[in-house]
């Protein structure tokens, strides 16, 4: 497969094995992750980020340097013929590198294009949820009653915080694959209102985040809030990076934390601003909800494409 370094354009043909991991360019020494368009691709084009990868196995500690590869792959060479580097134009550093790719009136703008065509599916989605909760909370009512109603005993109590976890759990799930409706609507794939049902397939690993997640982050929060506020912006992405590339839920939280953390201001900041925009559009009646609820949808999937440098086709 042919890799092109984000930072000076210099090309290089490697195994297929490099997939999923950090490499190093041999004539910038910039790093960067190696993304596979998509997890199922077959395509030998890949896309690759110069966001610190938090995608990547943990258990390799160090960017391996592409000049540093078995023998007999190409040389690399730099784009357009270009043999040495422009004496105008500086080079910019690799530390910035993350934040160019995240301004936050730009992300609101995509996610506004990208709401186009998508509002009728969220909708049917959401709608969706709502009649499965209602049923649900129908279900645990009935249930309730027909033992007696006695929440005062200790089993009672016990039995009635059973049902409200479980009733907990299948709303977070519903919520993993209406996010993840949004990641395919900026990937530039078919969407359905169906897909709300894609997260039962990652149930198990979606509850294990949201547990883990609202631990630490109530943890941070009652200890000095900050630590709590940094946990809940850079958990963010955990359950579409959970239910696009498959892994564990502490890989996804951390893999969410690691992407977001050199731009979590404006991870923050983008999300502070949408809060204010779905603030407004419910003034007049509520009517701006209809395209501003489903922008926060789809404002994840921009985030999700834009920190995991994967282009739609």
């Amino acid at each position: 497969m042919k890799l092109t370094c984000p930072h000076c354009g210099a090309e290089r043909t490697v195994d297929d094995s490099y997939r999923e991991k950090m490499v190093q360019c041999p004539k910038c020494e910039v790093s960067f992750g190696v993304f596979p368009w998509r997890k199922n691709s077959v395509s030998e084009d890949v896309e690759i980020s110069p966001v610190e990868s938090s995608a990547l196995s943990e258990t390799q500690e160090e960017p391996l340097v592409l000049s540093d590869l078995a023998p007999g792959f190409d040389e690399i060479t730099p784009d357009k013929g270009e043999t040495e580097e422009p004496e105008n134009e500086p080079t910019q550093p690799a530390s910035s590198l993350a934040s160019s790719i995240f301004p936050i009136i730009g992300v609101i703008k995509d996610t506004w294009d990208e709401t186009k065509g998508a509002k009728a599916s969220i909708w049917a989605a959401i709608a969706v949820l709502y009649l499965v909760m209602l049923l649900a909370e129908a279900a645990a009512s009935f249930l309730t009653i027909s033992r007696g109603g006695d929440g005062t005993t200790s089993v009672g109590q016990g039995f009635d915080s059973v049902l409200q976890l479980c009733l907990s759990a299948v709303a977070v799930i519903f919520t993993a694959g209406l996010l993840y409706i949004g990641v395919k609507k900026v990937a530039g794939e078919g969407i359905s209102w169906k897909m709300i049902f894609s997260g039962f397939s990652f149930s198990g690993q979606i509850v294990l985040a949201t547990l883990l997640q609202s631990l630490f982050v109530a943890t941070g929060l009652l200890l000095f809030v900050l630590p709590g506020l940094y946990l809940m912006v850079g958990y963010s992405l955990t359950l579409p990076i959970i239910m696009d590339r498959g892994m564990s839920a502490w890989e996804a939280m951390e893999a969410s934390r690691k992407a977001i953390h050199k731009v979590w201001w404006k991870v923050a900041g983008a999300f502070v601003l949408m809060g204010l925009i779905q603030f407004i559009s419910a003034v007049p009646f509520g009517i701006g909800l209809i395209w501003t609820v489903p922008m926060f949808v789809i404002l994840v999937g921009v985030m999700y494409h834009r920190l995991f440098g994967v282009e739609k086709t």
